[in-house]
């Protein structure tokens, strides 16, 4: 539905504009809570060094921002005014630095790299290649480094992997718990899995409490794998596919979001469910959505109809 509907110039140019628009503000509302207690912000932390997400919670907005900076460094690249170019290469520095100091998802740092990967990949050839991915590196390091927020994130989740035990209640350690039940009802169900909207029901079961362990596994690939079997695991990994051919085959500008918004959804998806998780979800079908009709050939693309006024009989 998203796809045919975007198909019209005029409704992709709407669907841009009104993410732009959206993902300015969610930006100017995160820096702003750094100095001021917004009304409408789900936090109320003023200075450096905590969470200033707005809307929802830290997750979905720190992984919207790194598509956010996936398309602004798109325009910077492609825009033929210095102005214009300017201004994008601008909104690309917020959207990092909102991501780095301003948020406290992991998420969000991952998708950061995710989205750094696919450029240097798509924009840098031969030994330059190299040289930028070493620059960009060391670059990204140092201002890793540089922000106690993400770096009490990443303390945080090294001591939860090296002190692990089986139903530990720390973040990564319920998720590796989480992994390792919805492996083994892969497991044992391959072929028909255990069926929709089981997963609750049975991992109420195995841990007998549900802080955050009876929604979802945290992991796209095995709560497919889990519920639907192989066949449901193989539909996801069929729909990746696809997807990736679509955007090695493109000439769209805009084959380099929808690289970028695939790596970010196939490795978030190690972690997450950004398919079925209510935030994320509803901004990756609609962001797939527009993105397959940008990259659509152009034969398939309609052009842009200007309405003409309806009057009525004289």
């Amino acid at each position: 539905m998203l796809a045919v509907t975007f198909a019209d110039a005029r409704w992709r140019a709407r669907a841009w504009s009104a993410f732009t628009l959206a993902m300015a503000f969610v930006l100017a509302s995160t820096y702003a809570n750094v100095f001021v207690n917004l009304p409408w912000s789900r936090t109320q932390n003023l200075g450096l060094g905590t969470d200033h997400s707005v809307f929802v919670e830290y997750v979905s907005q720190s992984v919207m921002t790194a598509i956010f900076l996936a398309l602004a460094l798109n325009k910077a690249i492609n825009e033929k005014e210095w102005k214009l170019r300017l201004t994008w290469s601008l909104a690309a520095m917020a959207a990092l630095g909102s991501v780095l100091f301003l948020l406290q998802g992991r998420s969000g740092l991952v998708a950061v790299v995710m989205v750094t990967i696919v450029f240097i990949a798509l924009h840098t050839r031969g030994a330059t290649r190299w040289s930028v991915a070493l620059g960009v590196t060391l670059l990204g390091l140092a201002l890793v480094a540089a922000s106690p927020l993400m770096k009490d994130r990443l303390t945080a989740a090294y001591q939860n992997i090296a002190s692990h035990q089986p139903f530990d209640r720390t973040s990564l350690g319920l998720r590796m718990d989480m992994w390792q039940l919805a492996f083994e009802q892969m497991v044992e169900h391959p072929v028909t899995g255990t069926g929709s909207g089981s997963y609750h029901q049975i991992a109420a079961r195995h841990f007998e409490h549900c802080q955050e362990t009876c929604t979802h596994p945290h992991n796209q690939y095995l709560f497919l794998g889990m519920e639907y079997g192989v066949f449901g695991l193989l539909a996801f990994v069929w729909l990746l596919w696809r997807l990736f051919a679509m955007a090695r085959h493109s000439t769209a500008t805009e084959r380099t979001l929808l690289f970028a918004l695939l790596a970010v959804l196939a490795v978030d998806s190690l972690f997450n469910v950004p398919l079925w998780y209510r935030a994320q979800s509803y901004f990756f079908y609609a962001m797939l959505g527009l993105l397959v009709a940008s990259n659509l050939p152009a034969t398939c693309k309609q052009p842009a109809v200007e309405f003409s006024s309806c009057k009525p009989p004289a």
